[in-house]
């Protein structure tokens, strides 16, 4: 992977990180085979709600999280594949070797879950930058035909939101006891309740109000995710469980938001001239809703990100939490049979975190995290 250079970017307020702290040493960013092929362009687009595709027109039977009923067949995502083909590089002049090559995410040595098969995570980097070989977007992309997604608030958000941690039905900070053998992964979530007041609910359970414009990650019944503006999402919430509210969309029905379109990133923070916005993060759905990206961009600005995540194929794409401390994508393990799980690997190298972190020791910031689904 190509590591950032000391390029300058104008930065804008901070909406909502504490300044950058210098991290331990990380774990290295796992590698492995390059990918496959892409989601089915032609599917309906499920980015920002309504049903998902199948070649019946129904949803197949599902359990809880999602996985198909043993002994019948999951149509959801009839005409689409995984991983997605290799990216064309955006811009010839900043593309580097290697940009758009999905290889897959597990290092089978330390004990991964994501190790077993079928393959369900990919990773890459692309130059989104016309000219900058110093602006990267690291993105994993996650198969959610076999993976679940989750969403558990901080213990400072419930603080910050002034909520009982005991009206929740989870204990915040940490991923569900009943959850942690199917672990694959965590990420970040979004800024700081305190800092612009987007939207979040946990298991129906409401922790901050929802704003009119904020971007919003829906997590089903089913473990789905549906990402839009709220105009688009509050219809179609009889089978959302949680949501994370963000600022505006970056991208929705594959368009930058106007403001990007205007180069105006104001709205999504970080352009202090006092202080650096090293890493800025953000989450993508594909228009069949099979594929969630998770993008890590580093020296890159909001519109950056944009064009990156709409290269790699997401369709709609919210910005979540940004600087050093608070972006993160961590893998996990037990690296002997006997072990306890822990983190085992990093999409990128040094990402803050600590080992036992979300299974043992409860985090300050809200999260998401990936299960592989029953089978």
């Amino acid at each position: 992977m190509r590591r950032t250079a000391t390029a300058l970017l104008a930065l804008a307020p901070i909406l909502g990180c504490a300044p950058p702290e210098r991290p331990p040493e990380a774990l290295p960013a796992p590698a492995g085979p390059e990918g496959g092929a892409h989601p089915g362009a032609e599917m309906r687009d499920a980015s920002a709600g309504g049903a998902r595709p199948s070649d019946s027109g129904q949803p197949s039977e599902s359990t809880a999280d999602g996985s198909p009923v043993e002994g019948t067949i999951d149509t959801r995502f009839a005409g689409t594949v995984f991983p997605p083909v290799t990216v064309v590089a955006p811009h010839q002049r900043s593309a580097q070797p290697g940009d758009g090559e999905w290889q897959r995410l597990a290092v089978p040595e330390r004990g991964e879950v994501l190790a077993g098969e079928p393959a369900v995570m990919f990773k890459t980097v692309i130059h989104p930058h016309p000219i900058s070989r110093w602006i990267t977007l690291t993105v994993a992309a996650i198969d959610l035909r076999y993976v679940s997604v989750q969403y558990v608030p901080g213990t400072a958000d419930v603080k910050d939101a002034k909520i009982d941690p005991r009206q929740l039905p989870v204990v915040p900070g940490l991923v569900p006891e009943p959850d942690r053998d199917a672990l694959l992964a965590v990420f970040n979530g979004g800024f700081k309740p305190q800092h612009g007041g987007w939207g979040m609910l946990v298991r129906s359970v409401q922790v901050v109000p929802p704003r009119e414009d904020g971007c919003t990650v829906a997590v089903t019944t089913d473990g789905m995710v549906r990402i839009g503006s709220w105009s688009n999402v509050a219809g179609t919430l009889e089978d959302v469980r949680s949501y994370r509210q963000a600022p505006p969309c970056l991208l929705e029905q594959s368009a930058l938001h106007p403001s990007l379109q205007a180069y105006n990133e104001r709205p999504w923070g970080g352009r202090d001239p006092r202080r650096k916005t090293r890493r800025r993060s953000a989450i993508g759905i594909d228009a069949s809703g099979r594929v969630l990206f998770y993008g890590m961009g580093e020296e890159a600005g909001p519109r950056d990100i944009a064009n990156g995540m709409k290269a790699v194929g997401a369709t709609s794409a919210a910005q979540l939490d940004i600087n050093w401390s608070w972006t993160r994508f961590l893998l996990f393990g037990r690296p002997q049979p006997d072990a306890e799980l822990e983190v085992t690997s990093t999409l990128i190298p040094q990402m803050v975190h600590r080992r036992n972190g979300y299974v043992v020791r409860s985090v300050a910031r809200d999260f998401f995290y990936l299960m592989r689904r029953a089978r």
